[in-house]
């Protein structure tokens, strides 16, 4: 059961990849001196596969549940979790605007992000370092410290 379910969506992102698309779609005619029904139907293909790959990496969703911190973009094809007993400890940090948005290795470990700079940093008792986006990192660590209390006071 979850105790902290949350989803940031990123459209800004989204925007950037659909205005990217349809420039694509408008170049791919004004190169092309006949319009044809080919090119029509590739370009459709096209423009829906960035459509998807919009959907998929434009949406962050966080869960803290009675054992775990699991993650995922999308509707969860790709899934990311860690086990609360894992967990050394949890902070609020922004990060820098440079490090950008999506999956990246930024120094310390790695950071998962579809918008903004906010996020909540997890070390975990292994010395590796997580960085999860959201625009909402009072919450998550909230959740995540109160689990966490709960598993010290239950030992």
């Amino acid at each position: 059961m979850a105790v902290y379910s949350h989803r940031q969506q990123g459209r800004i992102l989204r925007l950037i990849i659909l205005a990217g698309s349809v420039v694509t779609f408008i170049a791919l005619f004004l190169a092309s001196p006949n319009v044809d029904l080919q090119l029509i139907g590739i370009s459709l293909i096209a423009a829906g596969i960035l459509y998807a790959l919009a959907i998929q990496l434009t949406n962050l969703t966080t869960v803290v549940d009675e054992a775990s911190l699991r993650w995922w973009f999308g509707s969860g094809i790709w899934k990311k979790s860690v086990q609360l007993t894992d967990i050394a400890s949890v902070e609020p940090v922004v990060n820098k605007w440079w490090w950008g948005w999506g999956i990246r290795y930024y120094g310390k470990g790695w950071l998962y992000c579809v918008s903004g700079l906010q996020a909540v940093e997890v070390i975990l008792k292994s010395g590796k370092h997580i960085r999860i986006g959201t625009d909402d990192p009072q919450g998550l660590t909230e959740a995540l410290a109160r689990r966490l209390a709960a598993f010290a006071q239950s030992r």
